[in-house]
């Protein structure tokens, strides 16, 4: 069975929508949503399933705490964790907690070719974009290369025993590095969906004026610093 994990600030409207499909999938038994703004819940029927479990944060702990914290809730061995503003072929939790094995790292998602043209519309990062069309094959292959950089972060499933804690001083910046990488430490596989409908419109709670300290704590979590707190973790597990 899967887990779901879901940091939320209630900032994409179609989301508990989407919930409502997806607590009916088989393949899923718990849906953990990490409220990190208790004052806003919507009042809809899919908070309201058996499956889904509420924790209701006194003030907005970030992302990187509320993975923490969904990893550490999760019943099951296989985890997904899904941001509060992503849309996705509901087949792909099925799929891949079927691909899913003990020595694997995490199974994330490429980008499509819309929400590239969305955010991307330079067409900067990528020069051949019809490798992000989609047929809807979710097709899974070895994870290598520079993807991560384009959000994956937003759906990604992981092994709960693989987990490694995100650095408790990183708050919202080197996520998605921070699960990828420490997977490449641990001498695991990486692996990547492609050929997915996939959207997003993207960081909807960073957006928004509900995260406090924005500018304080983007100054703060650098690259260099994020190098710091990984290394710090990494020679604790190998003392």
């Amino acid at each position: 069975m899967l887990s779901v994990v879901v940091p939320t600030m209630w900032q994409f409207d179609p989301f508990c929508d989407f919930l409502e499909d997806l607590v009916q999938l088989p393949i899923i038994d718990e849906v953990i949503v990490i409220n990190n703004l208790v004052e806003i819940t919507p009042d809809h029927s899919a908070l309201k399933h058996p499956k889904v479990q509420m924790h209701n944060m006194p003030e907005n702990i970030y992302c990187n705490p509320s993975w923490n914290l969904g990893a550490k809730l999760a019943k099951n061995e296989k985890v997904c964790f899904l941001s509060d503003d992503v849309l996705v072929d509901l087949r792909l939790f099925k799929r891949v907690h079927d691909h899913m094995m003990p020595e694997h790292g995490i199974t994330g998602i490429r980008i499509t070719k819309e929400v590239y043209d969305l955010h991307f519309p330079n067409h900067d990062k990528i020069k051949d974009l019809n490798k992000l069309l989609v047929t809807g094959d979710l097709r899974i292959r070895p994870w290598v290369g520079i993807e991560y950089n384009l959000g994956w972060g937003a759906l990604f499933f992981i092994n709960k025993s693989n987990w490694i804690d995100i650095h408790p001083e990183l708050l919202i910046m080197y996520g998605d590095s921070w699960v990828f990488n420490m997977q490449l430490e641990m001498g695991r596989m990486n692996y990547l969906v492609e050929d997915c409908f996939f959207y997003t419109p993207w960081n909807m709670t960073w957006k928004s004026d509900y995260v406090k300290n924005k500018v304080e704590l983007i100054a703060k979590e650098t690259h260099e610093f994020y190098i710091k707190c990984q290394n710090e973790t990494l020679a604790k597990l190998r003392s």
